[in-house]
């Protein structure tokens, strides 16, 4: 089962998406703070794959990459709701315990 699940299509896919999530927070802070110096870029990146990872963690655990078990519109939208609430409870709760240094 596992060897079905980490085929070269699928782990291409997670990780095609995982840098777009990652570019996607990295342009928002750009757009919402301005550019920043060059020390600070690090430190971006690093809270972007934190928010990368923990969506599509949370996005796995909510079954939205099994396609076939998506066939009813209102029960995917359920599951991206969930997980995305939970995304936000967890990343809330990291920021709090690992403040901005």
């Amino acid at each position: 089962m596992l060897k079905r699940m980490l085929n070269a299509r699928t782990l291409t896919l997670v990780l095609v998406e995982f840098i777009l999530i990652v570019l996607a927070v990295d342009f928002a802070a750009f757009i919402r703070f301005g550019p920043v110096p060059i020390r600070a870029l690090n430190s971006w990146t690093l809270r972007a794959i934190v928010v990368a990872a923990v969506l599509q963690l949370c996005l796995h655990y909510a079954d939205l990459y099994d396609l076939r078990g998506l066939s009813d519109r209102r029960d995917a939208v359920s599951r991206l709701l969930q997980a995305l609430g939970a995304a936000c409870v967890i990343l809330a709760i990291v920021y709090y315990w690992i403040p901005q240094g």
